[in-house]
């Protein structure tokens, strides 16, 4: 029998592509929490991404990634770079709000300050989501 008249066989099911996709969800999710200040959706983000890592972990110790995974997980990686660009950008953004707020300099490139406020200045806190 040559290999065109064999039956058809269904490709088997992939489970690493479906937490590679679930993951690429998080991320995005994870995106819009960031750039909305949302620290709650950003702790529950958070929370998934290592519950899939965890899957991914385990999914992948079983044998080989297929190409699709390989390529999935270079583009995972790409999206994962492109949120803690945010992560960090929001950080300076909070750290400069409140140096600003309490009297300290608010010139990133100044080496840091001490913890405590300055003389005369109460510690305070800021709400910065609005």
């Amino acid at each position: 029998m040559s290999k065109w008249n064999q039956p058809t066989v269904p490709t088997p099911a992939r489970p690493l592509a479906s937490v590679l996709e679930d993951l690429l969800h998080v991320l995005e999710d994870e995106r819009r929490a960031l750039r909305a200040l949302d620290s709650e959706r950003v702790e529950q983000a958070t929370t998934r991404k290592l519950e899939l890592a965890g899957q991914m972990i385990e999914l992948a110790a079983r044998g080989p990634l297929a190409v699709g995974d390989a390529e999935e997980i270079h583009r995972i990686q790409e999206e994962l770079r492109i949120n803690h660009l945010l992560l960090a950008h929001a950080r300076n953004c909070v750290r400069d709000a409140i140096r600003a707020a309490s009297g300290a300099s608010v010139d990133s490139y100044a080496p840091p300050q001490q913890a405590t406020p300055p003389a005369g200045n109460p510690a305070m806190r800021v709400d910065v989501r609005g």
